[in-house]
């Protein structure tokens, strides 16, 4: 059965059981996309001398990524219950990942904060997905089914500004401009010639 709108119900959505790479595969994509929103955070010093940025456009787009969120939150979420969830979610990834390429090539700080506001927005893929894989858990999983998606969610949230700051600081992390001296550098340290 259908609703108004042409969604499967919760029953008709679960087919077959959620495997445990699906699962874990919607952990780390909920994670991931949450960390969109902080990776900039520890970033706030390098940006700003990367892109000539003063202090306050440099803080503002910590606060731009808070805003797009918000905005997603009230404009796409809702859309979960009118459209198929994972034609949204989908949906929402590529459009993140599309303005993540924005945000990463961003000459400039009204572009990267363009980026971010728009990456923030569409990040709220994560807040689609855990809907998404409860109706596909069997009646008795649901609850570990959440718990794990959330769980993927919440550590994307806590680890990111660790991770970010790691690649900013650390050359074996990837970090620092990508001169020969610097590429050197991590070849060294990574082990390689």
């Amino acid at each position: 059965m259908t609703n108004a709108v042409g969604s499967a119900t919760p029953r008709q959505a679960c087919h077959a059981p959620l495997s445990r790479g699906l699962l874990l595969l919607m952990a780390a994509a909920t994670g991931l996309s949450v960390a969109n929103n902080y990776f900039a955070q520890p970033l706030l010093d390098l940006l700003g001398r990367e892109l000539r940025l003063g202090a306050t456009m440099a803080a503002l787009l910590v606060t731009a990524a808070q805003v797009g969120y918000g905005l997603g939150l009230m404009l796409l979420v809702p859309l979960g219950d009118l459209v198929e969830r994972r034609r949204l979610a989908v949906l929402l990834y590529a459009a993140t990942a599309v303005f993540l390429l924005v945000s990463a090539t961003a000459p400039n700080g009204p572009m990267l904060l363009a980026g971010t506001v728009l990456t923030a927005f569409t990040s709220v893929a994560a807040q689609v997905v855990v809907p998404y894989a409860a109706t596909l858990a069997a009646p008795g999983r649901r609850g570990r089914v959440i718990g794990m998606v959330m769980t993927g969610l919440m550590l994307g949230a806590l680890l990111s500004r660790t991770v970010s700051r790691c690649s900013a600081t650390n050359p074996c992390c990837g970090g620092g401009p990508a001169s020969p001296p610097c590429r050197s550098r991590r070849s060294r340290c990574c082990g390689r010639p």
